[in-house]
């Protein structure tokens, strides 16, 4: 289970790489992160369902999610923005990240009844 782990979240982080390539750093960035986000939620909420495993959240949420995320560059890229731009960069991030994490969640739950 750890080795598909770690090859899940090698996935991610090649789909990650691409996607900053494709949109840039910064807007790059956002895009995984709230679409890591999304899935973690969407994961976590199909784990409610009475025959999910550890390895069914495992793999996929650490692993992918893991992989795809980027902590590091995100605050590089926070730091890099106006000193009056940070506060709200920030804010309006982890608002987005919490809504759409929420949003796969509640998705996931009306997945499995």
């Amino acid at each position: 289970m750890i080795v598909l782990a770690i090859i899940a979240g090698g996935i991610g982080a090649l789909v990650r790489g691409e996607v900053t390539e494709l949109r840039g750093r910064r807007e790059g960035t956002a895009l995984v992160n709230l679409a890591g986000a999304a899935l973690l939620g969407l994961i976590v909420g199909l784990a409610g369902a009475e025959d999910a495993t550890a390895s069914s959240v495992l793999v996929p949420g650490l692993g992918f999610c893991g992989g795809l995320t980027t902590w590091s560059t995100w605050m590089l890229d926070v730091a890099s923005r106006r000193e009056d731009l940070q506060a709200l960069s920030i804010v309006v991030t982890l608002g987005v990240g919490a809504v759409v994490a929420g949003a796969g969640w509640f998705l996931g739950a009306l997945l499995v009844g």
